[in-house]
């Protein structure tokens, strides 16, 4: 089975509002994304701070929702992601950030037939232009166990989704120029409009 990971737990620092829940098209960012994954995926599961519970509980009720767990000792999206890992332990995520409006379904489509066609890897994710997409993949039950112990027991101190990719198995996609727009965050407020 797989899930969506929708991950809305960032500060939002430059933004200045939380960008999950600021006005998209015609609705929030959180809630377009969680249309477009919605025929995807067995569940859309939000990722956020505890301090974000109330407000989205509220926004959201229909959806599950699941705050950081506090006795995870990382942080960042690696938090997010093990948090909603420790609830579905037998699932694997198609991980998204929630402040990523472009994501095409192609991608989406393209991921999940790698997923059903190849050999089980712990990860798939894009590459495009030599970077590396961590925010827009699919990362397996089974990978996602190991690096969740392996943050419990202290194993892990660098808590960079990059880094965590260099220990999984992973399967990289190279994506041509049409769809590098699919990874673009919005960060600023100027970002809406560009």
């Amino acid at each position: 089975m797989i899930h969506a990971a929708i991950l809305c737990g960032g500060l939002s620092s430059r933004m200045g509002e939380d960008k999950g829940i600021m006005p998209w098209q015609g609705s929030s960012m959180v809630a377009d994304l969680i249309h477009k994954v919605t025929p995807y995926v067995h569940h859309a599961i939000l990722s956020l701070r505890s301090e974000q519970d109330k407000v989205y509980r509220t926004l959201f009720h229909n959806q599950i929702i699941i705050p950081d767990l506090l006795e995870l000792p990382c942080h960042g999206p690696l938090k997010g992601i093990c948090s909603i890992h420790l609830a579905y332990p037998q699932d694997d995520l198609l991980v998204f950030a929630c402040d990523m409006p472009y994501i095409s379904t192609e991608l989406i489509n393209l991921l999940l037939k790698s997923r059903s066609e190849d050999v089980p890897k712990d990860a798939i994710l894009f590459k495009h232009d030599g970077q590396i997409e961590p925010l827009l993949g699919i990362y397996s039950a089974s990978g996602l166990q190991r690096i969740t112990q392996m943050t419990l027991n202290g194993k892990i101190n660098n808590y960079s989704l990059k880094y965590i990719i260099e220990i999984l198995d992973t399967k990289f996609i190279n994506v041509a120029k049409p769809f590098t727009n699919s990874f673009k965050n919005i960060n600023q407020k100027q970002d809406l409009t560009k």
